[in-house]
C-alpha cells in the first residue's frame, strides 16, 4: 500500500516507510525496510522531483522476492499522480 502527495516541483522525491510488527520478526522487518529504501534510492538518484511517497508494508511483504517488490514499486511510482 502506498500514498503519494505532490509537493513543490523542484523538491527532490522523498520516501517514508511504515513496516509494522505484523510484517514479521525484527530481522524480516529490517530486511524489508532496507530493500524498500534501495528501490526508492533508484528514483532519487534518477532525479525524480515533486512528490512525497509513503509506503506501508502489508503482512507477507517480507516473504516477497526482489523482483516482485521492484515491480510493485515501479507500478506505484511510475503511474501519473492524479490531481484532486
Amino acid at each position: 500500500m502506498y500514498y503519494r502527495l505532490a509537493t513543490e516541483p523542484n523538491r527532490p522525491l522523498r520516501f517514508g516507510f511504515i513496516v509494522s510488527k505484523a510484517v514479521g520478526t525484527a530481522v524480516d522487518r529490517n530486511r524489508l525496510r532496507r530493500r524498500l529504501r534501495a528501490l526508492g534510492r533508484d528514483y532519487v538518484v534518477a532525479g525524480r522531483h515533486g512528490e512525497d511517497v509513503v509506503v506501508r508494508a502489508l503482512p507477507g511483504a517480507a516473504q516477497r522476492d526482489w523482483g516482485s517488490l521492484s515491480a510493485d514499486m515501479h507500478a506505484a511510482i511510475d503511474t501519473p499522480l492524479r490531481s484532486r
